[in-house]
């Protein structure tokens, strides 16, 4: 797991280098900066899933900055700095698992233009590394609700704290006044084993699997 995710870093690093370089050829540069937030719809995947829990979706907030530039008239590179709160529910138990992270996306765009409207639509897909903030498991007991914390003592969830996915997606951006303004659909595929004991556990891989939905706005440069 270590070698594929370096090898995802340095692909990216390469990527992102060899398009900061694009410009001194002399594509003319649309640059943008600007606000996203919106909801997301966070899920796990197990390995075996015949024994994995019955869990229901639980929507939360995903939010951040994002800055990026067009390096032709259609394709660009797009950087993100998120929080997103990633919460699910086993629906037998009546347990549920509240955690954020704070996720950094690099997201090669493709934006496109159509006749008679300067609505763009978006197409968007990249790399993505997050990093745990928070996570509380919280449950009722005899009609009492009881949260701890995940590293609690005696009550340790034993898990990865760093997540890597592949993010991609559809939007459109629209000019209103001096700024662009627009919506995006997105699926997070995660690709790190969130198990980081698969040896004393019933299942060999806990990965994520998540989709937002993101109101958008812009300010070009």
């Amino acid at each position: 797991m270590m070698n594929g995710k370096r090898r995802i870093l340095t692909a990216t690093a390469v990527l992102a280098l060899a398009v900061m370089t694009i410009p001194a050829a002399g594509h003319a540069q649309e640059a943008v900066i600007g606000i996203k937030g919106g909801i997301d719809s966070y899920n796990l995947s197990w390995k075996p899933d015949s024994i994995a829990p019955s869990l229901g979706h639980k929507t939360g907030f995903v939010g951040g900055l994002f800055g990026g530039f067009m390096f032709t008239g259609v394709a660009g590179l797009q950087l993100e700095a998120l929080y997103s709160q990633r919460n699910v529910k086993d629906q037998d138990d009546d347990v549920s698992l509240e955690a954020a992270y704070f996720e950094i996306p690099l997201l090669f765009t493709a934006k496109f233009s159509v006749a008679d409207t300067p609505m763009r639509p978006i197409l968007f897909a990249g790399p993505s590394v997050s990093f745990e903030s928070k996570c509380q498991v919280s449950g009722e007991a005899n009609g009492t609700t009881m949260t701890f914390d995940c590293d609690d003592e005696g009550m340790q969830v034993e898990r990865t704290k760093t997540d890597w996915a592949v993010v991609f997606g559809v939007g459109i951006d629209y000019p209103v006044g001096n700024f662009l303004i627009g919506g995006e659909w997105r699926y997070n595929l995660g690709l790190t084993n969130l198990n980081s004991d698969p040896d004393t556990s019933d299942f060999e891989t806990v990965k994520t699997r998540s989709w937002a939905i993101l109101l958008t706005v812009g300010y070009p440069l």
